[in-house]
């Protein structure tokens, strides 16, 4: 089991090649999603890992 919301979501992230796609469907910048990726972002904003968490696991975290 994740300790965290980032935790989880590196997981979900770290198989995929595509970060154009997912960068075009989450509406996250290109570069930031590649610095994600490659561990150079330390402590991203939890906004943006929720949208990225969202997307990849296809979970609504709000239930709306």
């Amino acid at each position: 089991m994740a300790k965290s919301l980032f935790e989880e979501t590196m997981k979900l992230l770290n198989p995929h090649e595509d970060i154009v796609a997912i960068s075009y469907h989450t509406g996250l910048a290109y570069d930031w999603l590649v610095k994600l990726k490659r561990g150079n972002i330390k402590d991203p904003s939890v906004n943006k890992i929720q949208i990225l968490y969202e997307y990849l696991s296809g979970t609504n975290l709000l239930g709306e």
